[in-house]
């Protein structure tokens, strides 16, 4: 039953994260709703803690992500997963040092992962933090070269082209972003990207409306 709880859970994230519709601030709480019971069945599911670590994230709850992805990394050092998740929340909360060290201990622990591609979008959105822009087109290529369709992989490049002003790329990353995820625009990318640094928010957005996003 716990392992059911966390396949449903697991799910819901990924509906979010893939824009694959519905409503983003119900699929979290759903998500979260199975995550948690599955850990009141089985605390020592490492899996269960990871996920709500990343629910945790993407609702903008920082310090309760860290203390899920810990709990999770106690129970199990090699989950590359959660290592992926720790490495995405340092990125987003303005922990360049930390992300890079997480999501290059992911890629180790499991190179051959077919979701790498989201490590690889999180160790670009660390580096677009600390503008470091042809780094992050470089991460953003890498995920988009292990899955087309991605919007997360799209969107970044669509950031680090625009703020370099490279307008034909940024634009081809816009439309293909809208192409894969058609109600992508400014107000949903605020809202379901949880940059903690607002300053951060504001950099990226405004790169996304000059690649041409619409508000």
């Amino acid at each position: 039953m716990a392992r059911a709880m966390v396949v449903h859970a697991t799910c819901d994230v990924w509906d979010v994260l893939y824009a694959r519709g519905g409503h983003t601030g119900q699929l979290l709480a759903r998500a979260q709703e199975m995550a948690t019971r599955a850990v009141e069945l089985d605390g020592r599911d490492a899996e269960a803690h990871t996920i709500l670590g990343g629910v945790a994230l993407f609702m903008r709850h920082y310090d309760e992500s860290f203390r899920r992805l810990d709990t999770a990394l106690t129970i199990n050092p090699n989950l590359a997963f959660a290592h992926m998740w720790g490495g995405g929340g340092y990125a987003l909360s303005g922990n360049s040092e930390n992300a890079r060290e997480s999501l290059k201990e992911a890629l180790r622990l499991s190179p051959r992962d077919p979701a790498n591609y989201w490590t690889y979008a999180f160790l670009g959105l660390a580096e677009f933090a600390d503008e470091n822009y042809d780094e992050a087109i470089e991460w953003g290529l890498k995920a988009i070269h292990l899955y087309q369709s991605f919007p997360t992989a799209h969107r970044l490049l669509a950031a680090s082209y625009g703020t370099l002003g490279q307008a034909d790329a940024a634009g081809a990353a816009v439309a293909e972003l809208l192409r894969i995820a058609p109600g992508t625009n400014i107000a949903s990318t605020r809202a379901g990207v949880p940059w903690k640094d607002g300053k951060v928010m504001e950099r990226y957005l405004d790169a996304l409306r000059q690649a041409g996003l619409p508000e």
